[in-house]
């Protein structure tokens, strides 16, 4: 099949790409570099990725943000509990985006007065609080996530305080990364439990082939980006598939889907927005 008539295919089978001009230019430019690396089945390894893809319009967010809502004034008192973001520090951060939301929605069932904080470690300075509800927008391997939870307990017993209980919530997560840590909480929650984009849907004898066919694909990539480092496979190897229109693709999915540069620094367009 020539690489036109793929990217027709898979803007017909697939809305997300196929009512966006851009993303189809994208995707077109996307089969392109998979014809033109080593790998000889690139361009059909990219449309299986595609098609295990999880894509999020504006009506699945605000669902998924509903049952989010729905959940916690279902399970938690929320006069005593305080929705925190995992924001770390002054920069933008997906899960504030998703906190904000989330507090919104709390509103639209009637949950009017809602305890919120935009940082999670502002928390030590709460009071009369059982329960800090930690909420992103995505869990990878759950590394950030667990690191959050770790150090919120850290900090109150420096200041001689037993910590509330710790719960965690999300719009989506890797299956894998979820199950390394649930220990770690008191619930753990998420809309979107996604599987490892190749090492969860093959066969251990296909498995090894598209792994090698992604080492070529991602081969073509420039190793760094002013000072990042491009993750083989997503960030921790995760080999997420996941985004949401709008938002900012997570460094856990294959970065043949959002790293701006090819190698010899020459810039690409890629499917997926990230701001690095």
């Amino acid at each position: 099949m020539s690489i036109e008539n793929q990217t027709q295919d898979l803007a017909l089978n697939l809305p997300w790409i196929g009512k966006n001009k851009r993303r189809v230019e994208s995707l077109l430019s996307l089969l392109e570099e998979a014809e033109a690396s080593r790998a000889r089945h690139g361009p059909a390894l990219v449309g299986r990725l595609l098609e295990r893809f999880t894509f999020l319009s504006t009506e699945d967010y605000e669902q998924h943000l509903l049952d989010m809502a729905m959940y916690i004034d279902e399970n938690f008192d929320l006069d005593r509990t305080i929705l925190c973001a995992t924001t770390a520090d002054r920069h933008k951060d997906s899960a504030q985006r998703v906190l904000y939301d989330l507090v919104s929605t709390l509103a639209g069932i009637g949950r009017y007065k809602v305890r919120n904080l935009n940082r999670y470690d502002a928390a030590v300075r709460e009071q009369n609080c059982d329960a800090l509800l930690l909420v992103d927008e995505f869990i990878g391997s759950g590394r950030s996530f667990i690191g959050r939870a770790r150090n919120l307990r850290r900090m109150f017993n420096q200041k001689g305080l037993s910590a509330p209980c710790i719960h965690g919530i999300a719009l989506a997560g890797m299956t894998r990364g979820l199950r390394s840590i649930s220990s770690e909480f008191e619930s753990l929650n998420v809309c979107l439990a996604l599987k490892k984009g190749i090492g969860d849907y093959t066969t251990p004898y296909a498995r090894v082939d598209e792994y090698s066919v992604m080492r070529d694909l991602e081969s073509a990539l420039s190793p760094t980006y002013e000072g990042d480092e491009m993750p083989p496979l997503g960030y921790a190897a995760a080999e997420a598939l996941y985004s949401r229109h709008s938002g900012s693709c997570p460094n856990n999915v294959f970065p043949i889907f959002w790293w701006p540069q090819l190698s010899g620094r020459l810039d690409r367009r890629p499917l997926l927005p990230r701001a690095l």
